[in-house]
């Protein structure tokens, strides 16, 4: 034991002759030396009583109670000491009081929802969320800058905005609106669209969308009919002879006046042009084959106002490269010469006017002559 000496020197005895009587053990020895080790043995833990003082347990095993005045059981700690132990009890208590009583702010921590559960009323959830609002799955909601990505929509489709924007709308989007097999009627007084609208299948009812394939498909062939402010009377340097405030066949031509170029020395640049700073051909005739057949009126001129002409050239040639011949209408009235008035009495259905070889009288019902429309210089 560290704290028990050695009272009595054994050592020397052994070291006296047999014959020294100071080599005798004797009973003051034994006194003083188990006087010793009993103080020792005091000083250090005493079993019996369970008392101790002083002393560092290395690895105690308690399997009772731990009981003294180290020891506070206190449900709000308030000894707040630094070298007592408190009980489990007063520990659970203190734990479930002040978790149970304040508010506490988690900073970047997860809560794993797979695995718990997080329970409250709308309100309590909407005052606990800062920078934004829950709804009931059953509530209207009104979404400001929102992205729905392929949404089913099952009720209909309206609002009181008179103006929206639809950006890249195609069938399928339409499909996903309205519904794919029988869509609903999108009806307003206004609104427009802000970008191309694709229909892609023909038309087939009278309110259906019609796309410029079909129309163009429509009209291949026909030819144009065209009313122009003026026309030319001879060939002209285009670029500098149809600009704003040009003067052609007596006309002062404005800028986006429409012109007919018919006289060109080279007849490939004949057609229909827009007066401007840089005149260019209409964009109804800026194809060559948009010009065979059509019929352009002209509304004023000296030589031209009133005028009709017609494009005699013949279909499947290159536009700027192939020439562009016009043809002026003009009405042969030659077999109506010998008309005189004639006053119809007492009419009846069907009754004509007939030529009887000098002059035209009453005819019989059935009989009468027709009206001839030549082609002229």
């Amino acid at each position: 034991m560290s704290n028990y000496t050695i009272q009595v020197t054994w050592s020397g005895k052994n070291a006296l002759g047999s014959t020294d009587p100071e080599k005798i053990i004797s009973g003051a020895d034994y006194h003083t030396e188990f006087s010793a080790i009993q103080t020792a043995i005091n000083s250090k833990m005493d079993i019996t009583s369970g008392t101790t003082t002083g002393q560092t347990l290395v690895n105690p095993v308690f399997n009772t109670g731990i009981t003294g005045t180290a020891v506070l059981d206190e449900d709000n700690m308030s000894s707040n000491s630094a070298t007592k132990i408190a009980t489990q009890q007063s520990i659970k208590a203190y734990v479930d009081t002040t978790a149970a009583g304040t508010t506490q702010t988690l900073t970047n921590k997860s809560i794993n929802l797979a695995n718990n559960t997080v329970t409250g009323t709308l309100s309590q959830f909407n005052s606990a969320v800062s920078d934004a609002t829950l709804v009931d799955l059953d509530d209207s909601q009104t979404l400001v800058n929102k992205t729905l990505t392929a949404p089913t929509i099952n009720g209909a489709v309206g609002g009181t905005a008179t103006s929206q924007t639809i950006t890249t709308l195609t069938t399928s989007n339409v499909d996903g609106i309205l519904g794919a097999n029988t869509p609903a009627a999108v009806t307003g007084t206004t609104g427009s669209f802000s970008g191309a609208v694709t229909a892609s299948t023909t038309p087939s009812n009278a309110n259906h969308l019609t796309n410029k394939t079909y129309v163009d498909t429509l009209f291949a062939g026909m030819a144009s009919r065209s009313i122009v402010t003026a026309a030319t009377t001879a060939n002209i340097t285009i670029a500098t002879a149809l600009n704003n405030g040009d003067t052609l066949d007596g006309v002062t031509l404005s800028t986006g006046d429409l012109v007919l170029v018919k006289d060109q020395s080279t007849a490939s640049q004949n057609g229909i042009y827009v007066v401007g700073a840089s005149p260019a051909r209409d964009d109804l005739f800026d194809t060559y084959d948009e010009h065979p057949g059509s019929l352009i009126v002209i509304t004023e001129g000296t030589v031209n106002a009133e005028n009709i002409y017609i494009c005699t050239s013949d279909e499947g040639g290159s536009l700027d490269s192939t020439s562009i011949t016009w043809a002026k209408v003009t009405p042969a009235a030659t077999s109506l010469t010998n008309l005189t008035d004639v006053t119809i009495s007492s009419p009846v259905a069907g009754q004509a006017i007939v030529h009887n070889g000098s002059t035209f009288v009453n005819g019989s019902a059935g009989v009468g002559v027709g009206l001839a429309i030549a082609l002229g210089g």
